[in-house]
């Protein structure tokens, strides 16, 4: 899993995954084993993982 997620950073655009059912004491464990990944925020609510890649910023043209 680690490795799609290392992967998805690469894409402009923001990517989500989501676990449903896991417990904190997991949520933890995943959190921080990702902890030196850079452009990817975890979320956790309720038993429900929610994993983000975050997009590169898109350019703005000054017009």
């Amino acid at each position: 899993m680690t490795q799609a997620l290392e992967n998805a950073v690469g894409f402009p655009e923001e990517q989500r995954f989501f676990r449903r059912g896991l417990s904190w004491e997991k949520f933890k464990a995943i959190q921080a084993s990702f902890e030196n990944v850079p452009g990817v925020r975890l979320f956790y609510c309720e038993g429900v993982l929610e994993i983000a890649s975050i997009g590169k910023p898109l350019r703005r043209l000054s017009v």
